[in-house]
């Protein structure tokens, strides 16, 4: 039976499939540099981690919407108005308090996270003739996988890692209610299994990507949250399983539809032969923020922004709530706008036929 590539074998198995097994991998190989108890991460894990691939990642999505001069015009009102109602509410949440800002920053990150974990594992099932029953399954399957999680993290409450500042969930501290969680997600993945092995018997087709996305998705949210109690392996499991197959899916968009393109350097970015160009952009980017986040705000970093100790870092509550928000405008954005720009079956076929095409 035909296998439902993104684009191929190839390119899916390497960026899409492999990241969070990769990271799996990595951390029960390693796991005295993952070292449960480890707070924090190194300079050279937060430079490959959190500026390489969460915050680029976050730039990848200007190729997909701004960068786009066609798809720009066509949606105009949506990217002027989100940015702007996003940095006015920003402004509003910091004015009354700094942790309820990082609290919606938080919870907004776990929704566009848990979605795209969704949104690939629905992509990998689109040629599946399934049941609305069966469909409902699969639907329960991948969001347990990411729920259940997060779920417990909440109810055993504050652990060694954050999502981005200490005490940005909402910790529950019922670590006895855990027992019985387990016992609902072990049914539901039960219940996913007899569903498949009869799926499979009666089409006689094995939907490879489809599993492999799944059991990756299921193993490295459950190791990197539950199982383990580190910063490094929290960070490698969660940003690296969502950064790369991130990027790769916004190259892949571009890359069908360069005809759609008006910039001729757009479209130099988005061909196998300049992949580098997109790389220097999107990491560019990111180096760029991160340094005025350091800079401006954190001063934690200063190994590897040298110039960040000739600027003093902003400390009056007023300039706080503004530059915050705008510093962190560009994620927000990246959030608000994700669920709009995947979502174009109906407002651009251009686009969606690079994720849909048979």
């Amino acid at each position: 039976a035909k296998q439902p590539w993104i684009r191929n074998i190839s390119f899916d198995t390497a960026f899409i499939l492999s990241p969070a097994w990769i990271g799996v991998l990595f951390v029960l190989l390693f796991p005295t540099i993952c070292n449960e108890n480890q707070q924090g991460i190194s300079e050279f894990w937060w430079l490959m981690l959190v500026l390489f691939i969460d915050v680029s990642h976050v730039y990848s999505t200007l190729f997909r919407t701004y960068f786009d001069k066609r798809t720009y015009r066509k949606f105009l009102s949506y990217y002027t108005l989100i940015p702007i109602l996003g940095f006015i509410a920003g402004i509003t949440l910091y004015s009354i308090d700094g942790l309820l800002f990082w609290r919606v920053m938080a919870y907004l990150a776990v929704f566009h996270f848990i979605r795209q974990q969704y949104g690939f594992f629905m992509i990998y099932c689109r040629f599946e003739k399934s049941t609305s029953i069966e469909r409902l399954i699969d639907k329960i399957t991948i969001y347990a996988a990411t729920l259940i999680p997060l779920l417990i993290w909440h109810l055993k409450g504050e652990t060694n890692f954050n999502w981005f500042v200490a005490k940005d969930f909402l910790y529950f501290h019922e670590p006895t209610f855990i027992p019985w969680v387990n016992s609902i997600y072990t049914l539901l993945l039960i219940i996913f299994l007899i569903k498949e092995i009869k799926f499979v018997i009666h089409h006689r087709a094995v939907n490879l990507p489809k599993y492999l996305f799944l059991a990756g998705t299921i193993i490295s949210w459950y190791l990197g949250i539950v199982l383990l109690d580190g910063d490094l392996s929290f960070t490698l499991l969660n940003v690296v399983a969502h950064g790369i197959p991130y990027m790769a899916l916004v190259w892949h968009a571009g890359n069908r539809n360069k005809d759609t393109l008006s910039a001729q350097w757009v479209k130099f970015a988005l061909t196998p032969n300049y992949f580098f160009l997109f790389l220097f952009i999107i990491l560019g980017l990111g180096f760029l923020e991160e340094g005025l986040w350091n800079s401006l705000i954190w001063q934690d970093h200063n190994t590897i922004f040298q110039f960040s100790h000739l600027i003093e870092p902003v400390r009056n509550e007023m300039w706080l709530s503004i530059l915050v928000p705008l510093l962190t405008l560009p994620q927000l954005t990246h959030y608000l706008l994700d669920g709009f720009i995947w979502k174009s079956k109906d407002r651009d076929k251009d686009w969606n036929k690079a994720i849909h095409k048979d």
